[in-house]
């Protein structure tokens, strides 16, 4: 698990009620299958690094695909991102859920996005200034910002513990933000997935 979410998973007591959108599943079908990564052999690799390599694809993609799970049983606009959603998380050492529970809190992953940038998903400049050209864009901004990864940024978050950098992104204005976004967070990762006797999952 990883530190952020270790250790302010033990901080939290108790987990909130949010809207209905957000708890209670619509009716509907996780999505399809991951593609099973597959690396051809390589005399000059050893086998440990292509076995780590093939671990870590098939990671993202179950990842990828709770998170998306968790948006289509809830028909929200951003499913599909999963794996951008995960892998730009990880990319800047934050838990894989984090960015997703973020867009799923700012703007219920989409449905409520700033008026005049359907991309920002996450508030971002409170909905003003600078504007994005797609999720992509947005999500590596904000999962570099909220990292400690961005020159503009840096300041405010380096250093800091999950609770500190929720806290920090909007806990002012939002006092349940911190524990909201970590309820989802926790929601993401235990969302159920269809697997086969192999382990891949099926639509």
């Amino acid at each position: 698990m990883h530190k952020y979410f270790k250790n302010s998973l033990q901080a939290l007591v108790a987990f909130p009620v949010i809207a209905t959108t957000l708890v209670s599943p619509f009716s509907g079908t996780t999505l399809g299958s991951p593609t099973a990564a597959v690396i051809s052999p390589d005399t000059n690799r050893p086998l440990s690094s292509m076995v780590t390599v093939n671990q870590q694809s098939a990671d993202l993609d179950v990842k990828a695909q709770k998170i998306d799970a968790f948006f289509a049983q809830r028909k929200l606009p951003m499913v599909g991102q999963g794996k951008k959603l995960a892998a730009a998380a990880e990319k800047n050492d934050l838990p894989w859920t984090l960015i997703a529970s973020m867009a799923v809190i700012e703007s219920t992953a989409g449905v409520h996005a700033c008026p005049d940038n359907k991309y920002n998903v996450f508030g971002w400049g409170s909905c003003h200034g600078e504007k994005f050209d797609s999720y992509d864009d947005a999500i590596d901004t904000v999962a570099k910002a909220v990292a400690g990864n961005s020159d503009q940024t840096k300041r405010y978050y380096e250093g800091k513990n999950l609770p500190d950098i929720l806290e920090t992104y909007n806990g002012s204005a939002n006092p349940d933000y911190v524990k909201n976004t970590m309820w989802v967070m926790n929601q993401i990762e235990q969302q159920p997935i269809a697997t086969n006797l192999s382990g891949s999952t099926n639509s």
